[in-house]
Formats: C-alpha cells, sequence, structure tokens
C-alpha cells in the first residue's frame, strides 16, 4: 500500500514472491478487486488512501491516550511508522519529534527498546 502512495521499498519479500516495484504493488491489490491494474487504478488509489486515513486516526487516538496517561505534550517519533505518527500528531495538534533528525539509527530504536523490555522481565 504505501509502496503504491509513496514508493517505500519492501524490507522483505511480497506476499506472492514476485516483485516489489510500485506496478507490482498496483497489480497485487488491483488482483484483490478481480481486475487488472489499467482497469482499476484510480479505485486502489483510493483504497490505498482510505486505509492510510484509518491508521492515521487509530494511531492519533494512540497518541492522545499516552499523551494523556503520560502527561506529555509531546511525541517521540522512531522506527518505520514514524512517517504515520509525525501526521497523526500533526492532526491532534501533539508536537512530535522525528528522532531519525537526531540519532543515525533511530530507526531501529524501537527493536532496541522492545529488547531492553524483554531482558528486563527476564530479571524479574
Amino acid at each position: 500500500m504505501y509502496n503504491i502512495l509513496w514508493g517505500v521499498d519492501y524490507t522483505c519479500d511480497t506476499p506472492d514472491g514476485a516483485g516489489k516495484t510500485q506496478g507490482d504493488s498496483l497489480r497485487r491489490v488491483s488482483r484483490l478487486l478481480c481486475a487488472e491494474p489499467d482497469e482499476v487504478k484510480d479505485e486502489v488509489l483510493g483504497i490505498c488512501e482510505y486505509i492510510h486515513d484509518v491508521q492515521v486516526e487509530k494511531i492519533a487516538g494512540a497518541i492522545e491516550n499516552a499523551v494523556e496517561d503520560f502527561e506529555s505534550e509531546e511525541i517521540i517519533a522512531a522506527g518505520v511508522g514514524r512517517r504515520l505518527a509525525i501526521e497523526a500528531a500533526k492532526k491532534i495538534e501533539i508536537d512530535a519529534l522525528d528522532l531519525e533528525t537526531q540519532v543515525d539509527i533511530a530507526w531501529n530504536l524501537p527493536c532496541m527498546g522492545l529488547l531492553e523490555l524483554v531482558l528486563d522481565s527476564r530479571e524479574v
């Protein structure tokens, strides 16, 4: 979906083992509609935009809950979803720090945080 909208590269194999281009992604989603890409390109783009909007709404709701729970006025966005987190934060007028502008390995920090939680839980 984000390959179609923004040209985001795949970081893993595709579901059908085929190509990773925007055209390949468009073909995969078109086949879900039992059509060829040239028949439903506008509809596929609309579906992708709709899914994106729903994801941003859900992330915005989660950010609102977290900001309220932790009495914070900003979020720190990192990892592959940082673009969505920043967009969601803007939607609800919460400041967002894009950690990738501060730290070279910011894309990997969510994984490192999860590892820290796992290691901490084993010490109990």
